[in-house]
């Protein structure tokens, strides 16, 4: 048993583990910060794996399309959806994870490089 576990703490110390979102996108990221009004009933829509970085870089509610059922829209007044075109990677592997679902009544409001930021602002 000691022996399985050294060959498998050896396996994963010699493989490193490439960051899910590159420098560059990181930045790009965190320039939404003017675009996005911060209070209690916004929050970002965004695919798996995209929604720490999000709450990380924006400091901001963070969820996914589908969670947004029952009392949710009355919870939320401004919604932003992101959509992740490029990781900044040189070796660049698209996630498993789908990108949500954009409303056709939001407004797309940002986009470069490695993202698209669309917003749906209830009245």
């Amino acid at each position: 048993m000691l022996f399985l576990t050294g060959i498998s703490i050896l396996a994963v110390i010699g493989r490193r583990k490439e960051v899910g979102i590159h420098e560059l996108a990181y930045d790009d990221l965190k320039n939404l910060n003017s675009m996005i009004k911060k209070d209690n009933e916004t929050i970002v829509i965004a695919r798996h794996g995209l929604e720490w970085w999000i709450a990380w870089a924006l400091e901001l509610k963070v969820g996914q399309d589908k969670a947004m059922t029952g009392d949710f829209y009355s919870k939320y007044k401004n919604i932003y959806f992101i959509h992740q075109l490029n990781t900044g990677s040189t070796k660049e592997r698209r996630t498993q994870f789908r990108e949500p679902l954009i409303p056709p009544n939001a407004d797309w409001i940002y986009s470069s490089t490695y993202f698209n930021l669309y917003h749906l602002k209830l009245e």
